[in-house]
């Protein structure tokens, strides 16, 4: 090898060497950003197109109140579509017997919607949108009016709380949305109660009073309106949440803030969420049984998509039994004690 070999290899190697270590380096630093893009909650699915906007809850135009909980991941999915199929399985299967058979909307790049119609009226609706959220709309009945007070059963609003939650836990979700590959998936919720109603005259007016099934928080304040604050209730805690965390956690988080915005202390919020444990309101018709359908069944059934008619609303026998023991409901609620009228 000649002294001109050496030189050229001499100046050519280490240029090269250098060039492949930045080369390396650079793609490093791509991949470990990226990781880190993807690892890192960028909350915008709670309020990505094409889903709904959220904020003001209103009011449903009938003698109930509105109630809406919304849950969407932390991390925005890298996906434009969706199994249609998937999803109508998934709303059959974790909300049984509340919505009719068939979707009233379904589309892989929008999404599946159920709709809860009585007559010509909205009564609620199931959303499972293609970003991953998930919404439940119902409307909250009240109670039997005492002294002429409207009354909202509090295990009513905590039901479709823990429904919700243990929709997007379950493996359903993971089959409509897939499996994250290197991370545990968290949740942002939106969880709103409408504070007024429509009277059979058409008179707007607030609801007075919640009804506990025990011991019941004393009011911190008389005259105080309920409020569903534009960002929902406790929405710091509800903000990247974990949901391997028990449910009860979750609902003590909304009932701390819920309770505050409607002027009730929280001394014994704790003591109410764990004992008694949370069991099935017996005021609320439209969560039909408690038994969900097996896999075979859902396949069964017809997915035809977005039927967009009213179907018609049997009797549940959910229903049939709240009619029956309307008069010994009337009996149980005017034995329960109450805290003065808010107004």
């Amino acid at each position: 090898m000649t002294k001109t070999m050496i030189a050229v290899l001499v100046g050519v190697i280490p240029p090269l060497a250098v060039a492949v270590i930045l080369g390396f380096s650079k793609t490093a630093r791509r991949v470990v950003a990226s990781l880190w893009r993807r690892s890192k909650p960028d909350h915008r699915a709670l309020h990505q197109p094409p889903a709904w906007g959220l904020g003001h809850v209103g009011t449903t135009g009938r003698p109930s109140v509105r109630f809406i909980a919304v849950c969407a991941p932390s991390r925005s999915l890298r996906r434009a579509e969706l199994d249609p199929d998937a999803a109508i399985c998934f709303v059959r299967d974790r909300f049984p017997g509340i919505f009719p058979s068939q979707p009233a909307y379904s589309s892989p790049r929008t999404g599946v919607r159920f709709d809860l119609v009585d007559e010509t009226r909205s009564d609620g609706y199931a959303w499972v949108w293609v970003t991953g959220r998930v919404d439940l709309c119902l409307s909250i009945k009240p109670g039997p009016a005492i002294d002429g007070r409207i009354v909202l059963p509090i295990l009513d609003i905590l039901h479709p709380i823990a429904l919700l939650a243990d929709a997007v836990a379950s493996p359903a979700y993971t089959d409509v949305f897939g499996k994250p590959r290197f991370f545990h998936r968290h949740f942002d919720w939106f969880i709103g109660v409408g504070g007024e109603l429509t009277r059979p005259d058409n008179c707007t007016v607030s609801w007075d009073d919640l009804a506990f099934p025990g011991r019941r928080p004393e009011r911190a304040g008389t005259s105080q309106h309920p409020f569903c604050p534009p960002t929902g209730f406790a929405q710091d805690q509800l903000t990247n949440w974990n949901p391997r965390r028990p449910v009860t956690d979750l609902l003590a988080a909304f009932l701390n803030d819920f309770l505050q915005t409607t002027a009730t202390t929280i001394s014994t919020t704790r003591p109410l969420i764990l004992s008694p444990p949370l069991s099935r309101p017996a005021t609320a018709p439209w969560m039909g049984p408690t038994t969900r359908p097996t896999a075979q069944q859902c396949q069964r059934r017809p997915t035809k998509p977005g039927s967009h008619q009213p179907l018609p609303r049997p009797l549940h026998p959910a229903y049939q039994q709240w009619r029956l023991e309307d008069r010994h409901n009337l009996k149980k609620e005017a034995e329960l004690p109450r805290f003065p009228h808010m107004d």
